[in-house]
């Protein structure tokens, strides 16, 4: 569907870069397995269009999505493992084909990477960044309490789904 934007091909590319970096990395294998997994990139894509909405280059705002998709990339490994989840989109998940272990430091990996690709933005994007990642965690800790209303429910998605 969006395969044939400049814009995704942007992402890709980049996901792909950054794939390379981490080969021969202990967590490479893992790095590797779920950036490469097929996805649509929506959050990235939102992310590439509102900058261009206002006039900037897309390139200019690459390292911003690709922030955004290493976050929510390391989100889905640590929603597997919360939720023992041996299949992500119709493959293993990361949980099952490398292991808790493995998995979990590949999450984080990926977490710490977006950090440095959102600092090049300065200290209010940081900032903004880091709050979106602190409610995606306040949303899974929703998500895991078993949600009991719509209001529960609408704050979980709001906090685990929309916050990037």
């Amino acid at each position: 569907m969006f395969a044939n934007w400049e814009e995704h091909g942007l992402i890709e590319d980049g996901l792909r870069s950054i794939v390379l970096e981490s080969r021969g990395l202990h967590v490479g294998d893992v790095i590797e397995y779920v950036l490469l997994s097929p996805g649509k990139r929506v959050r990235p894509l939102i992310l590439l269009f509102s900058s261009e909405a206002f006039g900037c280059d897309p390139r200019d705002a690459l390292n911003a999505a690709l922030a955004v998709e290493l976050a929510h990339a390391a989100s889905l490994i640590h929603d597997d493992i919360l939720d023992c989840g041996m299949e992500r989109r119709g493959a293993p998940s990361a949980l099952r084909r490398f292991g808790m272990e493995a998995s979990l430091l590949g999450g984080d990996y990926l977490i710490s990477m977006s950090i440095g690709l959102i600092s090049s933005y300065g200290q209010p994007a940081i900032r903004l960044f880091s709050k979106a990642c602190m409610d995606m965690a306040e949303g899974e800790i929703i998500d895991l309490s078993r949600i009991a209303s719509p209001q529960e429910y609408y704050q979980c998605i709001t906090k685990k789904t929309a916050s990037l």
